[in-house]
């Protein structure tokens, strides 16, 4: 369990600085910026980053026992290509109700507790 929670805040350390290293990065990208931005690389690393934090926020969820936000199968791995098919799904179909101010994280979460929901 220690080598585990090591192991995890040695990786957030590491997104922390790789995102903090990318000069046009922003800290938390809203729906407005999103459109403006959402076909550049450094869009893509930034969905990457906050995908893999709201796995790892799921995984850490459930290994205390706690209910999990989505529920995706253990062999089910989700890279950068589908975080932007369900971002770009989420967006598509709730278009009206997003606001320009709504953070792409909540927008992303909504989408794989859709996409993967737990029964």
């Amino acid at each position: 369990m220690v080598k585990r929670r090591f192991m995890l805040i040695t990786i957030l350390l590491a997104l922390t600085f790789l995102v903090s290293a990318v000069s046009n990065a922003p800290a938390e990208v809203d729906f407005k910026e999103y459109k403006a931005i959402r076909n550049t690389k450094e869009f893509r690393l930034y969905l990457k980053g906050l995908g893999e934090g709201l796995r790892w926020a799921n995984e850490e969820l459930a290994a205390r026992g706690s209910k999990a936000l989505y529920c995706k199968s253990q062999k089910e791995v989700i890279g950068v290509e589908q975080y932007l098919e369900i971002l770009k799904r989420e967006v598509t179909e709730n278009a009206a109700e997003l606001s320009d101010d709504m953070p792409i994280g909540l927008i992303l979460l909504n989408g794989l507790i859709k996409s993967f929901p737990c029964k």
